[in-house]
């Protein structure tokens, strides 16, 4: 529905015009002006489609009135109308871009005329004004994908903004002379490096970020994705970057002010979870960091957001971790089961620092909360002791530990005695191999089956008979990266060989390794490679 403004000192005219609108049926929203200073002020509040004036107003006449509309920004389609017939009238409002000059009385076949060319206008500029903003979002999401693809490389590396500046400058030192004959590649490419940081940079500009990751492990983004992200910028809004990591990952950045309280993140949390729960049946794992004022805050944030998504596999469902002043706590309030689980299976794998690291989680986690009884804690942590040992096959210090255990004053001396037995064990433990069969076994079994769009750590799992705990802990252990980055990078590297070996089309070679949603594989694509399918194609070929 368009809005016509009718301004006219006489009430009758405008009362006269507004039933001739009626009369013909016209779906239009009806406001009335009775002078031009008014039909101004109507302008600063209202949105007007189309403007209908007299020429002789008090105050403010049609003429002027339409001067002042164009003045302030606003483009109605603007038709004037008179007793007077005077030509200089009809000259001014033409100059102005009026429609029609119109003389009283006014005749209905004219009338009706006059507006069926309106309002066919007014369709015209609709049509006109939405494929400009069309255009608008999509250069603007072309434009974020090649942003977020520039934040997750640097995420994802080594690189600190310390040391991106450092190398930048040294270049500039060096450059004098060699510079102008030829640059290297290296350097190239560092100079766009720098440059990549600084313009990811342009993110914080309207304030500080709180980032967010969302796991899950069934098809939640890949076969929903499009739906699913409408869903996320409801809950945070249209300022949020929502970048779609892999098969399993999605990184939020959010405005600081949504989640500027654990009260607030919490609710914000539990609405991810409702959501991702009722619309799509899928369970959900967060891990939500602190506030972040540029990019080396949010880089120190991202590296401790990535160390708590292990804990997922220790949860039967849906949660979220947030961080508080400076570490992680679960949406329940205690966390030592988890930390408790996970110390078994790293024992399970033989891994003694993870063991280790594990356990300063869990004494850092009673020290800072009060309420434990010393013997729920000596009696708790001993049991996990035993475990330990049982699994480790080492239980010959087992009882000294134990008596060392329930015989300390404080926290500090059963700490003491727990790390100290576990790097014991390390000591005695340095034979272990190298490589291990199991996750050997898990990568043959990704590379015979990579094209099962089912393909994830669970089914690996089952077809190993083991947990998926186990599995993805252990992989990481030994490769020093998570499973389901590696069947991504595999599925990525076979479709690379793909688009330069094949004429597929993009969405047959998707399916080919095993991905049923190409816009999700575009994107995918994209955020591995840093160019689509269709381009990387074209270079290879061109390269030739």
């Amino acid at each position: 529905m368009y809005t016509i403004l009718i301004a006219d000192d006489e009430r009758n005219e405008r009362t006269g015009i507004e039933k001739l609108l009626r009369h013909f049926q016209y779906d239009l929203k009806i406001v009335q002006a009775a002078n031009g200073r008014e039909a101004l002020a109507v302008f600063e509040h209202s949105h007007i489609d189309i403007l209908l004036t007299d020429i002789k107003m008090p105050f403010l006449g049609g003429i002027d009135l339409i001067k002042q509309v164009h003045k302030g920004g606003w483009d109605p389609i603007c038709i004037i109308y008179s007793a007077y017939g005077e030509f200089e009238y009809a000259q001014n409002a033409i100059a102005l871009g009026v429609v029609q000059y119109l003389l009283k009385p006014i005749k209905r076949g004219e009338f009706q005329e006059l507006f069926d060319k309106v309002l066919s206008m007014c369709e015209e500029k609709a049509r006109h004004l939405k494929e400009r903003e069309e255009l608008k979002r999509k250069l603007k999401s072309a434009e974020n994908d090649r942003l977020y693809r520039q934040l997750l490389r640097y995420l994802d590396s080594d690189e600190t903004v310390q040391e991106a500046e450092s190398d930048g400058s040294r270049q500039e030192e060096e450059s004098d002379g060699s510079r102008q004959e030829a640059e290297s590649d290296e350097n190239r490419q560092q100079v766009e490096s720098d440059e990549s940081v600084q313009e990811v940079e342009s993110l914080f500009e309207e304030g500080s970020l709180v980032p967010l990751v969302l796991c899950s492990y069934s098809w939640l983004f890949s076969k929903y994705w499009e739906s699913y992200e409408a869903d996320i910028y409801k809950i945070f809004g249209s300022g949020a970057a929502v970048i779609n990591k892999d098969d399993s990952q999605t990184l939020i950045l959010a405005k600081a002010e949504l989640l500027a309280t654990s009260r607030k993140a919490g609710e914000v949390c539990d609405r991810l979870i409702d959501m991702s729960r009722g619309k799509y049946q899928s369970e959900l794992f967060i891990v939500a960091g602190d506030k972040c004022r540029n990019i080396s805050e949010l880089k120190v944030q991202y590296e401790k957001i990535r160390e708590q998504l292990d804990y997922q596999f220790f949860v039967s469902e849906s949660t979220y971790f947030l961080s508080d002043e400076g570490s992680f706590v679960k949406k329940e309030s205690d966390m030592l089961d988890i930390y408790f689980k996970k110390i078994l299976t790293c024992a399970r794998l033989g891994d003694f620092g993870g063991i280790k690291g594990e356990f300063a989680k869990a004494f850092e986690y009673v020290e800072k909360n009060m309420g434990f009884s010393s013997i729920y804690i000596k009696y708790n942590f001993s049991e996990v002791i035993k475990k330990c040992c049982e699994l480790l096959h080492s239980q010959e210090r087992l009882m000294k530990v134990v008596e060392d255990i329930y015989g300390s004053h404080s926290i500090v001396q059963v700490k003491e005695a727990v790390l100290h037995l576990i790097d014991s064990l390390a000591d005695a433990d340095r034979s272990r191999q190298d490589n291990n069969r199991l996750v050997s076994l898990a990568k043959v079994w990704i590379h015979d089956h990579y094209q099962d769009c089912s393909l994830s750590v669970s089914s690996i799992a089952d077809e190993l008979s083991i947990s998926s705990a186990y599995l993805s802990t252990q992989f990481k252990a030994e490769t020093g990266q998570q499973l389901v980055k590696y069947i991504s990078k595999y599925r990525i590297e076979r479709a690379k060989e793909l688009l330069t070996t094949t004429n597929m089309k993009v969405g047959d070679v998707a399916k080919k390794v095993g991905y049923l949603n190409t816009s999700y594989f575009i994107s995918l694509f994209k955020n591995h490679v840093g160019s689509s399918p269709v381009k990387y194609r074209e270079r290879a070929f061109q390269d030739e």
